[in-house]
């Protein structure tokens, strides 16, 4: 395996509380952006970070949708689609670099888990090209389709 990217948060830049990391973001005057005179994106906002377990948070939530997915009505479809949408937004949120408070490491430990069982899937099928939905393939052949 070869590292492209690493990324990692000083402890020094931790803070202690909801108040203190608002406080931060709030007096923050970096900004984030393309410099055409170095011809990189540059992001100087504070690095900021405070530990927030969100299994604490997206747990109930995830435990909510499979009890409403088991007891199948219009309600709980309902009920079980609007879960699923405020997960996804979370997790659209964390991985996102235009929200301040965002965190690619944890965004990439979430979509780690199905690249995983994509690439166990499609070693096996010989599949030239995967998705969350499979990829081409011939039972008849056992190669890919072209």
């Amino acid at each position: 395996m070869d590292i492209v990217a690493g990324i990692y948060w000083l402890e020094s830049d931790q803070v202690d509380s909801w108040d203190e990391l608002s406080k931060k973001f709030i007096e923050d005057k970096g900004s984030m952006g393309f410099n055409n005179k170095t011809n990189n994106f540059e992001d100087t906002r504070t690095y900021a970070w405070y530990a927030l377990p969100l299994e604490d948070f997206v747990g109930p939530i995830i435990e909510k949708r499979k009890i409403a997915r088991t007891q199948p009505s219009p309600e709980n479809q309902a009920l079980q689609i609007s879960l699923k949408n405020v997960i996804n937004t979370l997790y659209g949120v964390i991985c996102s670099r235009f929200f301040s408070i965002n965190n690619v490491v944890v965004a990439e430990n979430i979509t780690s888990k199905c690249r995983a069982d994509m690439w166990l899937m499609a070693k096996p099928l010989n599949t030239y090209l995967s998705i969350t939905d499979g990829g081409p393939f011939s039972f008849n052949s056992g190669y890919p389709r072209l």
